[in-house]
């Protein structure tokens, strides 16, 4: 039996002992897991230990880089305002031109071509 089966057998096992006594704290205390994981798992289990093997914590979307267009237009911005009045900067590109990233991303990519 692997790890993640005898694993996801103990969660069933916990939420059984949930299901008898009905009561979350005290099987929280028991099987030493906070409550937040206990409604967790419930939530997730529909009779089979596979419903409660651990999920992937891999993010859903990527976001993917700044496109060319936005690339030139903080190279340009910063420019203008002489590489050393980023917010200044930044708030223009998002008033006049839209700029939809935050101003960490901006700094981040002001950065690159310094």
């Amino acid at each position: 039996m692997g790890r993640i089966t005898q694993e996801a057998r103990w969660r069933q096992h916990v939420l059984e002992y949930f299901e008898e006594h009905g009561n979350a704290t005290r099987t929280a205390i028991r099987y030493h897991i906070s409550r937040k994981t206990l409604y967790k798992w419930k939530k997730r289990w529909d009779g089979t230990p596979e419903s409660l093997c651990d999920r992937s914590r891999r993010p859903h979307k990527v976001r993917e880089g700044h496109s060319e267009h936005w690339i030139k237009l903080i190279r340009r911005l910063c420019k203008k305002h002489r590489w050393t009045d980023i917010i200044a900067a930044y708030q223009e590109a998002v008033q006049r031109y839209a700029y939809p990233y935050t101003y960490q991303t901006f700094k981040k990519r002001e950065r690159e071509f310094v």
